[in-house]
């Protein structure tokens, strides 16, 4: 059962004293889906075949945007959830060719598309009276995910297994209604000829490619003690993952067209198992040990810090002002090296700050393209090959957070033993 009120009721979402409001409930609808699949393959020569794909899949949503309601220290409602969601539904479209080369490797080519609709998204509304803000859980999102991708993998072997697989994909998303609501007419026109919420976004690739590495030896490997033989039962397993940088958004005007207009740094992975089977009688040991993040791989934390995107040089936009460069959000400052501030514009008839180096941006300055600083009172320009060495370490990036949690996956090492046992031979 839930409460039976309008978005911008009063008595139910103004600040209480901590006391629920006493209103009328309503039984919540329960709903019901059919997920149809359809697989279709047909061989078109001893090593080949063709195979589709058809199916409808839904996504129940997450238990906290259906039932969670929350009222911050003064009262006011700040979460309220919705237990009729739709369920997310994905209509899902797959072609491809598969092709067994030399006996033991397969070799998949496929082209797909996902219909993606009623995605969960959340609202905001603003009421008028009392001035409360909340947030509603809602299924306006919808998603196009179409691409294609290659497979090449060798399933069974005496002495090495794995596959690796590139996927090519553009994403393209969409919002219906509007992602603020007001009670206000004035407050909801004003948004909603300015918003860019409703527009679809334009089509983002998204290139992933993953490899999938397995050595190991047979179990009757190599000379016998004890009724085992030690060089048997080895394992080594690599996973390396590859994902093309995410495209987010920075828009430190708080503009209402922007959106999706800085890419990030591109997202790379390895992990490691090394294991060893030892058989006694009909117990089964395994000792292995784990490496996630193999290479130690630095991944810079809270890249949505204000200072640190700030202070990032970014392809030239309008949609921002910082310094121009070709740096992605994720990028950091080479570690040991003592940040050197930077920034656009300067006026050399004005004194300066101390230990900021200026950039003149102005075009039609004599001194356009040069570097200052103020120094002793007076201002001088900055070595070119100083600023070479800068640029090199990144040294005007501006690290969030203490130095602690800049790099928050470090390679972490398990080591393990598994004990399995077969009572029916």
């Amino acid at each position: 059962n839930w409460w039976n009120v309008g978005p911008y009721d009063n008595t139910f979402f103004a600040p209480t004293s901590g006391t629920v409001p006493d209103v009328s409930k309503l039984k919540s609808e329960a709903q019901w889906q059919l997920s149809p699949r359809l697989g279709i393959a047909h061989p078109i020569s001893e090593n080949a075949k063709l195979f589709f794909n058809y199916g409808h899949f839904k996504q129940v949503p997450q238990y906290e945007s259906m039932f969670r309601v929350q009222r911050n220290d003064a009262g006011q409602m700040t979460s309220f959830g919705n237990p009729n969601l739709v369920l997310a539904k994905t209509i899902s479209y797959e072609l491809g060719f598969d092709y067994l080369v030399f006996e033991d490797y397969l070799l998949q080519v496929a082209a797909f598309y996902n219909d993606i609709s009623n995605q969960q998204d959340f609202t905001t509304f603003n009421g008028l009276t009392s001035g409360y803000t909340y947030t509603e859980a809602t299924s306006n999102n919808y998603q196009d995910v179409r691409g294609f991708e290659f497979t090449l993998r060798k399933t069974a072997g005496r002495w090495w297994s794995g596959f690796v697989n590139y996927t090519y994909q553009v994403s393209t998303t969409g919002h219906f209604g509007s992602a603020q609501q007001y009670d206000d007419l004035t407050a909801q026109k004003n948004y909603d000829e300015a918003t860019v919420n409703i527009y679809q976004d334009r089509p983002r690739p998204q290139p992933y490619a993953r490899a999938n590495l397995n050595l190991f030896t047979p179990q009757d490997f190599g000379p016998t003690i004890f009724g085992n033989n030690v060089l048997g039962g080895f394992g080594l397993n690599v996973v390396l993952d590859w994902q093309a940088g995410p495209i987010t958004t920075w828009n430190p005007g708080n503009q209402s067209y922007v959106a999706y207009n800085v890419k990030g740094v591109d997202y790379f992975n390895a992990t490691l198992r090394v294991d060893k089977s030892i058989s006694i009688g009909k117990f089964r040991l395994q000792l292995f040990m784990d490496v996630s993040n193999l290479f130690n791989t630095l991944r810079l934390w809270n890249t949505g810090d204000y200072n640190y995107m700030s202070s990032l040089h970014l392809p030239a936009s309008k949609d921002y002002s910082n310094m121009v460069g070709d740096d992605k959000v994720g990028n950091y400052r080479a570690l040991g090296v003592e940040f050197q501030p930077m920034q656009n514009g300067v006026d050399l008839t004005q004194p300066g700050r101390a230990r900021l180096i200026y950039y003149d941006d102005n075009t039609s300055s004599q001194t356009y393209g040069k570097y200052f600083e103020y120094t002793n009172s007076q201002w001088s320009q900055v070595d070119q090959n100083r600023i070479n060495k800068i640029n090199a370490d990144k040294a005007y990036i501006d690290m969030p957070n203490a130095s602690t949690y800049w790099f928050l996956d470090p390679r972490k090492i398990y080591f393990g033993l598994k004990l399995s046992f077969d009572f029916t031979e």
